[in-house]
């Protein structure tokens, strides 16, 4: 775990590999690369020379790295809530007797006592921290660095206290294994010496390597091979590398163990628990082996859950190609509800989640409450719509745990039930019971159309046998119908369903609140209704005259089954659209179904037309007097057109002949005129 060196808070190399860097030389790359930048991972000793091993500034680690790793500095007293004084320890440590482990006097049980209340704490907030993990859907795999961190700032809040400090390895795998120790053999593991002196030290070691030794050679060496290759090893017959670090291990600081410890040691439930996930090819032999089963009750009532995956009929449509069927059971009723067929089973899962919807739709029925799939074709749509609470309200998706979902039990009742009995099916290699070897007549290719044909029907023919769960002798299909859970009344969630199993339609919203779409036109809607009042006024605000995406998928009549509506490129659900509903021209011929669409449609457009009166009369009423004249030049002359040119007039003198002198005539003309000027010359009208 991290710790100060000269100062400054250090990680050594074997902390960071393998969990951040997939060896040393992809390390001293990055360092080296790192070197040249401004920012990035920093050595803090170069680890030149003997002894002096590569330590990492903390600090320059990313903050992902820091958090999984443990920041001593962040003191995190957790650990507190989970301690207090083991009595039975106190019980135990004070009745041993002398013997094997010698006399215990007081100040040593007490330390005792000590430790194993501490590892009590330890295994409480174990459990605690796995819960929390599951809920928020977390990895494990860090939990014993994060257990280290705790106990580290338990000890330096004790030590603050002046309390006696517990004496517990602080190396997660270490701690690991004292731990798993105090589960198997109690109180007394803490009296065998281990990390109290050299000697156990130095057992504890041989051990971890045993378990490296049996579990990560390229082959898969007996019990007895690595007892022989342990004697050479410590001989100096046998070289040790790390192969993630290179480092050469040294035999000195290892010992020499009998082989029957060995035997017993690699046989135990705490090492081959662990060694099996190596050395076990078969992932489902390994869960039957070490995990227990769950006792699941089953349910007692149609559409709690749908229990779903994929499956291969027995029969091939061509040499070494066998058909794939996506199904999903009713477990409820054992009912196979959805089906979807092709030729790959990657290219049919969102068909099939497709398929569901058109189904339940059709049957007026909710979607099931909850889901159980597998993880491989299902894990894209974990954050979408298999987010809890989304469209069902759990969902289960098992990462290749065939045992943990239910329909893989009735997957074998199809294949010998009712599959065998086709011609040309194709028996498992090596089938236990001998009517389920294959016979000697050679299986022949069916048509590919013949293979779906026959898969459909024996999903009808399932669906009308008889329900082991009904007390009446129901069919299946009866059973599911007739006894949906009364609490599952959720409507089919279409706005999070469509944006990930719709499909997409580019179109526009008119300024009446009409979409076209699918050579029809679509009004907005809000929970399969069409919207009026203020709702209706918000979705315009937002769609009005813009353009959309729109997401719909198609029923089993072909016909749209469910459309929402999006700004283009936003993916973000404004509304739902429904076609726009038929009215009857002729009030005698019309339909009560027709009268109802009447009064929604006059309610959508009279919200509409409402809004536009209500604004309009909250508009003020304003003139506008534009006094800028039309032109501002006369550079552009229209050819033809009769105009008055004035005449250029010379200047006379006039005679002073005693009369009264009169006034010059100033003659103006009106905007759009050639002139404004002055002139004497007699007035245009009097020279018509």
């Amino acid at each position: 775990m991290p710790h100060e060196w000269n100062n400054i808070l250090v990680v050594t190399k074997d902390e960071l590999i393998p969990e951040f860097f997939p060896s040393w030389e992809a390390l001293r790359k990055k360092l080296a690369r790192d070197e040249k930048k401004a920012f990035g991972l920093r050595r803090a000793r170069q680890g030149k020379g003997r002894g002096n091993e590569v330590l990492i500034a903390f600090d320059s680690l990313p903050e992902e790295w820091q958090r999984q790793l443990g920041d001593p500095r962040r003191k995190d007293c957790s650990m507190e809530r989970f301690f207090w004084e083991d009595a039975e320890a106190v019980a135990f440590f004070s009745s041993v007797r002398p013997g094997k482990y010698g006399n215990l006097d007081i100040k040593r049980q007490r330390e005792y006592v000590l430790d194993a209340s501490v590892l009590r704490a330890a295994l409480r907030w174990r459990s605690a921290h796995y819960e929390e993990c599951i809920k928020s859907n977390q990895s494990f795999k860090n939990t014993y660095k994060v257990l280290a961190v705790a106990l580290d700032n338990f000890q330096a809040v004790r030590k603050s206290y002046n309390l006696s400090p517990f004496n517990l390895p602080s190396n997660p795998l270490s701690l690991k294994r004292k731990m798993e120790r105090f589960e198997a053999e109690g109180y007394g593991s803490l009296l065998k010496g281990y990390n109290n002196n050299n000697r156990g030290k130095s057992y504890e070691q041989t051990y971890d390597l045993l378990e490296s030794m049996y579990a990560h050679q390229e082959f898969k060496p007996t019990r007895a091979e690595v007892s022989r290759q342990l004697a050479g090893f410590i001989s100096g017959y046998v070289e040790v590398i790390n192969r993630e670090t290179g480092e050469v291990y040294d035999p000195k600081e290892f010992r020499q163990v009998s082989d029957r410890a060995i035997t017993q040691f690699l046989g135990s439930w705490g090492s081959s628990s662990a060694t099996s996930r190596k050395r076990t090819g078969n992932r489902q032999l390994r869960l039957a082996a070490f995990v227990p089963f769950e006792k699941l009750k089953h349910p007692d009532y149609a559409g709690e859950v749908i229990s779903v995956d994929d499956r291969q009929p027995p029969f091939e449509y061509a040499d070494g190609k066998r058909m794939w069927f996506y199904l999903g059971v009713d477990l409820g009723s054992e009912a196979i509800t959805v089906w979807v067929h092709g030729t790959d089973k990657k290219g049919i899962i969102l068909e099939f989640y497709r398929q569901m919807v058109r189904n339940y739709a059709e049957w007026g029925l909710p979607l099931p409450a909850e889901i159980e799939c597998e993880s491989n074709l299902n894990a894209d749509y974990r954050d979408t719509f298999l987010r809890e609470g989304a469209v069902f309200n759990r969902g289960r998706i098992e990462a290749n745990n065939a045992r943990a979902k239910r329909c893989e039990a009735y997957w074998k009742q199809m294949r010998y039930g009712l599959e065998k009995k086709h011609a040309d099916w194709i028996a498992r290699p090596f089938a236990r019971s001998e009517s389920n070897q294959a016979s000697a007549q050679k299986t022949k290719i069916v048509p590919y159309d013949k293979l779906v044909e026959q898969g459909l029907r024996d999903i009808e023919t399932w669906n009308n046998m008889p329900c082991t769960i009904s007390k009446e002798n129901e069919s299946r299909w009866k059973y599911f119908i007739s006894h949906q859970h009364p609490a599952n009344r959720r409507p089919i969630p279409y706005r999070a369903l469509l944006p990930s199993l719709g499909f997409v339609t580019k179109s526009t919203v008119s300024m009446a609140g009409q979409v076209r779409f699918r050579k029809s036109v679509f009004l907005l809607a809000d929970e399969g209704e069409i919207a009026t009042g203020e709702k209706l006024i918000g979705f315009m605000q937002v769609l009005a005259g813009k353009s959309v995406d729109i997401y719909w998928l198609d029923g089993n009549d072909g016909e749209c089954l469910a459309a929402v509506c999006c700004l283009s490129g936003m993916g973000r659900v404004v509304c739902e659209l429904v076609e726009q509903p038929v009215t009857s021209r002729s009030k005698i011929g019309e339909t009560e179904e027709q009268a109802r669409n009447r009064e929604l449609f006059a309610r959508y457009r009279g919200t509409l037309e409402g809004y536009s009166r209500r604004r309009y009369h909250e508009i003020e009423k304003v003139a506008v007097l534009d006094h800028r004249t039309p032109a501002t030049a006369d550079d552009f002359r229209m050819p033809g057109l009769t105009r008055y040119e004035p005449e250029e007039v010379e200047d006379v003198e006039i005679l002073n002949d005693d009369g009264p002198e009169k006034e010059p005539v100033v003659v103006d003309f009106k905007p759009g005129s050639n002139s404004n000027r002055r002139s004497f010359a007699t007035p245009l009208k009097n020279r018509i």
